[in-house]
């Protein structure tokens, strides 16, 4: 079962910027704020479309090793 069945998702952009080589397991940190979330929200709602942009950090130890950005453009479903 989809986990958002009334959306169309797809990834629009990702970029990933190396910081420094990583020397153990990595662990990902994604951080979206709670306005970013409402106002994509707000405009999928409104528009039935909308981006979201989610910044990750990559974190080797206590140190970022990269930054990303991702994209996820929205749609809702036309039975909507």
């Amino acid at each position: 079962m989809p986990l958002f069945p009334d959306w169309l998702v797809l990834l629009k952009r990702a970029e990933m910027v190396y910081k420094r080589p990583a020397t153990a397991d990595c662990k990902a940190k994604a951080d979206v704020s709670d306005e970013s979330l409402q106002a994509c929200i707000d405009k999928l709602n409104r528009d039935k479309t909308a981006v979201l942009t989610v910044p990750v950090r990559v974190f080797c130890g206590d140190k970022v090793v990269a930054t990303s950005e991702f994209d996820w453009w929205f749609r809702l479903k036309s039975n909507r």
